[in-house]
């Protein structure tokens, strides 16, 4: 995943977060998910901090993680795709 991500509007959906898990509301569907672990620990970074790079998230894991970024890139690949199925981050444009 290339270019900004972000949370879908954040008007749309509310959420609750607790170590290591949280709970996403939104509105205009009525679902409800319920995330653990590393999806989890994204939404609440990209909630917190709003927009990211693909790699800024990367180096935000592999600090987190005390590992390097190529050794936590699949595990953060694999949480994306989580919230984008979701429909709970918005897609970035597609890479040219």
């Amino acid at each position: 995943m290339s270019g900004p991500v972000d949370l879908v509007d954040r008007g749309e959906i509310a959420w609750r977060c607790w170590p290591g898990e949280t709970v996403v509301y939104q509105m205009r569907t009525g679902a409800v998910h319920h995330l653990e672990g590393l999806p989890a620990a994204v939404f609440a970074e990209l909630a917190e901090g709003g927009a990211r790079t693909a790699e800024a998230l990367t180096a935000w894991l592999a600090d987190a993680a005390d590992l390097p970024p190529p050794q936590v890139a699949p595990s953060l690949a694999a949480s994306l795709e989580t919230l984008s199925r979701c429909q709970l981050i918005v897609p970035p444009p597609p890479s040219p």
